[in-house]
């Protein structure tokens, strides 16, 4: 996960500062991979496989 994400992050520097806080996944960023949150996982330590489903959701907030 931690390697999908510095690529994506090298193509987009500006998403750093939205997914990563003190190296590790920001609080309000959701990361799934095949439908597993990463949290409940390996964290960005997640192995993922080629062909895997990866969605990065923002969490919303308001009313």
């Amino acid at each position: 996960m931690r390697e999908l994400l510095d690529d994506l992050m090298g193509r987009f520097p500006a998403l750093r500062g939205q997914l990563l806080e003190a190296d590790d996944l920001a609080p309000f960023v959701n990361v799934y991979v095949e439908g597993e949150d990463v949290r409940t996982k390996d964290g960005l330590e997640t192995s993922v496989d080629d062909g895997s489903t990866v969605i990065l959701l923002p969490a919303m907030a308001g009313g």
